[in-house]
C-alpha cells in the first residue's frame, strides 16, 4: 500500500472516540515536532520538580521549627533548617541532611541523631523520586500513531469518468471498462498483498502491517448445514462450510464518531460443492450455440449457474484443450431471484457466488476428491528408469462451489440486531441508530460500512485474477499440482473470504486516499453509495510519519508547572504583608541573610572574609565575631548547642 501523504492527516486537536473519558482528546503533531515537544516538556516536569520543592521545603522548615527542635538539640534543628531554607532541589537538600546527621553521628556518637533527621531524609527523597517517575512518564503522554484524516482532494469514491454503455465494439466502452478494470483489480491485489503479510501474526512481509486501526479480522470457518435445494445438497452429503468474521465494530473499520463501537456488523459465507448437473449444457446445445468451425465436439463446453435477467441465462462458454493452466472464474448474483433454482438463497436479499474451476490439462500425482481439484482420471506415462509411473487429471470438466452472502448488523445503542441479509441490502436507520437516527453524521458512517460490505462478496476477493487468486497454483509448475491439502477448497475459500474483509478494511481507507489514480480517467461519485466529502474527515488510522499526543497529559503539566511556579515565589512577597512568625523565621535563614551577619557590608566599617588580613589580631576578630553570632529570634538554646 503506498505510504501515507501529510496532507491527508489532520494536525491539531481532536476526539477519539474509542479512547477513554479523558485519554480521548488528543492532539497530532508530524513525528518530529512531537519529539522535541515531549522534550519541552520533560524539562517542564524537571523545572515543576524546583517549583513544587521551594513550596514543600517551606512545610518541612515550620514542621522541623515547631515540632522537631522539641526531641533535640537546638542546633542539631538550626542545620536542618538552614539547609531547607537554601536548598534549591530535593536531590541536594537529601545530600545534605545526610551529610550532617553522619556528621554528628561520628563527632558524638550518637545513633538518634540520623534517627531524628529520618523523617526529612525520607520526605526530600520522595519528593525527588516522585518528579523523576514523573519525568519518566511524561514519555506516556506520546498515546501512539493513530491519526485522524481530513478532507482533501485525495478524497473520493473514485469509478471511471465515462460511464459504461454500449458493446465493446466502442473505443469509449473499451477505456471505460479498462479503467473500472484496474481500479478493482488494483483494489483486490492491495487486499491480497495485506492478508499474505498482515493477517498472520508471524509474518514479516514487506508492508506496514500497523497502519489500519485493527490489524486483522478473525475468521472463523466451521460446518454448517447445507442451505440448498434438497437434489444440491445431497450432492454435497447435506453439509457446508460456513465462514463467519464474528462482530467487528465499525470503530475496527477505521470510523471515528460516537457510535463506532457501538455499532459493529458480522459478515457470513456459507458454502456448498454443486454438482455438474443441472448445470452443464449438453454437446447438443453447445455445439449449436458454439460459434465458428468446431473440429471434436468435446472442444468446448458449456454452463450456467445464474440469469443476466429473467429468463436469461448468463452463459459461460470454453474451449477445453487451449489451456495448460487453471481456469479460475467466479460470477455473483446480486440477488435470489437471478441464481438457478437450484442454487437460491434463503432469502430473496442475499447474494450468491459461485465460483468455478477447471483445469483438464494440470496433472497430479496423487488422486483427490475435491471439490475444486478432482484429480480422478488417471494415465501411465514412461519413467527415467524405464518403469512407468501414474499421474491423474480432473475427470470433470469444471468443478464448482456456490456460496450464500449474508451479513447481519447489531446495535448496542438500541440493543436489538437486524436479520441475516444481503450484502447490497440497505438497513434501518431507526432500528440501528435509535435516537441518533436523524443524526448526519450517524447515517453517513452507516452507509460508509454499508457500502464496504459489497466489498466482502468472495467474487470480489477473486476480482477476475483467476490462476493467480489460487493458493494450490503456489505449488503448481508446469502443469504439474506438486502438493495440494487433504480440504483445499477450504483453504481457498477461507483465503478468499480473509482478502474478501481485507478489502472492507481497506475500503474505508480508500475514501481518504486511493493509491495510484489517473486523474484524467477517473472521477469521484459518492452519490453511488449515499455518502458525500465529509465522511473523509470521520476515518482515522496509523501514520508513521506523526504522533499523537494526550490532550489531557499537555493541558495538566503545563498548568501544574505555572501553577507551581506562581506558589513557589510566595515565600518572597508573603513577607511583606505578614512580616511576622515561621515567614519571619524562614526569611532571616536565607543564606544572603546569614551572610550579612557574618560579613558586615564595607560601610560599617568591615572587610569581607576573604580580604581579612592573616594576622593573629584579624584573626581574633574574626573568631569573636562569629563566636557570638546570634541565632534566630525563635530558637532558644536549650543546652549550649
Amino acid at each position: 500500500m503506498a505510504g501515507s501523504s501529510p496532507e491527508i492527516v489532520y494536525k491539531g486537536f481532536w476526539i477519539d472516540y474509542d479512547g477513554s473519558p479523558v485519554g480521548k482528546y488528543q492532539l497530532t503533531l508530524d513525528s518530529r515536532p512531537a519529539l522535541v515537544f515531549v522534550t519541552i516538556l520533560t524539562i517542564l516536569v524537571t523545572y515543576a520538580a524546583n517549583r513544587s520543592w521551594k513550596i514543600w521545603r517551606y512545610v518541612a522548615f515550620a514542621i522541623c521549627r515547631r515540632v522537631l527542635r522539641r526531641r533535640t538539640r537546638s542546633s542539631f534543628v538550626r542545620h536542618q533548617q538552614v539547609i531547607l531554607r537554601n536548598s534549591e532541589t530535593a536531590g541536594g537538600a537529601f545530600l545534605s541532611l545526610a551529610e550532617i546527621a553522619i556528621e554528628r553521628k561520628v563527632k558524638e556518637a550518637a545513633p538518634r541523631k540520623i534517627s531524628a533527621s529520618l523523617p526529612l531524609l525520607v520526605f526530600a527523597l520522595l519528593h525527588w523520586a516522585s518528579f523523576v517517575a514523573l519525568g519518566i512518564l511524561t514519555s506516556e503522554i506520546r498515546t501512539g500513531s493513530t491519526v485522524r484524516s481530513m478532507e482533501t482532494e485525495h478524497c473520493g469514491l473514485w469509478i471511471q469518468k465515462q460511464d459504461i454503455t454500449g458493446d465493446l465494439s466502442h473505443d469509449a466502452t473499451r477505456n471505460a471498462l479498462a479503467t473500472s478494470t484496474e481500479l478493482e483489480k488494483n483494489a483486490t491485489l492491495e487486499a491480497d498483498d495485506y492478508v499474505r503479510n498482515c493477517y498472520n501474526i508471524q509474518s514479516e512481509g514487506v508492508l506496514d502491517c500497523n497502519r489500519l486501526i485493527k490489524r486483522s479480522i478473525n475468521v472463523v470457518s466451521e460446518q454448517d448445514e447445507c442451505v440448498f435445494t434438497e437434489d444440491i445438497c445431497k450432492a454435497a452429503n447435506g453439509t457446508a462450510l460456513a465462514l463467519d468474521s464474528g462482530n467487528v465494530s465499525f470503530s475496527d473499520l477505521g470510523l471515528n464518531f460516537p457510535l463506532s463501537r457501538s455499532l459493529s456488523f458480522r459478515r457470513r459465507s456459507i458454502c456448498s460443492p454443486i454438482p455438474l448437473e443441472p448445470f452443464y449444457y449438453s454437446p447438443e446445445q453447445t455445439l449449436a450455440y458454439a460459434p465458428g468451425e468446431v473440429v471434436n465436439r468435446e472442444e468446448v463446453g458449456m454452463y450456467a449457474h445464474i440469469q443476466s435477467a429473467p429468463n436469461e441465462n448468463m452463459t459461460v462458454l470454453y474451449r477445453s484443450n487451449f489451456s495448460s493452466t487453471y481456469e479460475l472464474y467466479a460470477v455473483i448474483a446480486l440477488d435470489g431471484t437471478l441464481p438457478l433454482a437450484p442454487i437460491r438463497p434463503q432469502r430473496i436479499g442475499m447474494q450468491v457466488t459461485v465460483i468455478t474451476l477447471r483445469g483438464g490439462q494440470v496433472t497430479s500425482n496423487k488422486p483427490s476428491w475435491d471439490p475444486f481439484f478432482y484429480f480422478q482420471a488417471m494415465f501411465t506415462v514412461p519413467g527415467d528408469t524405464g518403469s512407468n509411473y501414474t499421474l491423474y487429471i480432473m475427470s470433470r470438466p469444471i468443478n464448482s462451489v456456490a456460496c450464500q452472502e449474508m451479513v447481519q448488523y447489531c446495535s448496542d445503542e438500541t440493543g436489538r440486531c437486524s436479520d441475516w441479509t444481503g450484502v447490497y441490502e440497505k438497513q434501518s436507520a431507526a432500528e440501528l441508530l435509535g435516537p441518533y437516527r436523524i443524526d448526519d453524521q450517524a447515517r453517513l458512517v452507516l452507509n460508509a460500512v454499508q457500502h464496504a460490505m459489497q466489498l466482502t462478496t468472495l467474487d470480489q476477493a477473486i476480482g477476475g485474477r483467476g490462476v493467480d487468486a489460487l493458493q494450490a497454483s503456489r505449488f503448481l509448475s508446469n502443469s504439474f499440482q506438486l502438493r495440494l491439502s487433504d480440504e483445499q477448497w477450504k483453504v481457498e475459500l477461507r483465503y478468499w473470504f480473509q482478502v474478501a474483509l481485507a478489502r472492507s478494511q481497506l475500503g474505508i481507507l480508500r475514501l481518504v486516499r486511493t493509491p495510484g489514480l489517473d486523474v484524467d480517467r477517473v472521477r469521484s461519485d459518492f452519490d453511488i453509495a449515499d455518502l458525500d466529502s465529509s465522511i473523509c474527515s470521520l476515518v482515522k488510522f496509523r501514520s508513521a510519519d506523526h504522533t499523537s499526543l494526550s490532550t489531557i497529559g499537555v493541558v495538566l503539566v503545563l498548568v501544574v508547572t505555572l501553577l507551581l511556579t506562581l506558589l513557589s515565589y510566595t515565600d518572597h512577597l508573603a513577607p511583606r504583608v505578614l512580616p511576622s512568625g515561621p515567614l519571619q523565621a524562614w526569611t532571616k535563614d536565607d543564606c544572603r541573610e546569614l551572610l550579612k551577619v557574618v560579613e558586615p557590608s564595607d560601610d560599617q566599617g568591615l572587610v569581607e572574609s576573604d580580604e581579612m588580613p592573616d594576622n593573629g589580631l584579624e584573626a581574633d576578630k574574626k573568631q569573636t565575631s562569629v563566636t557570638h553570632l546570634p541565632v534566630s529570634s525563635d530558637v532558644g538554646l536549650e543546652d549550649g548547642g
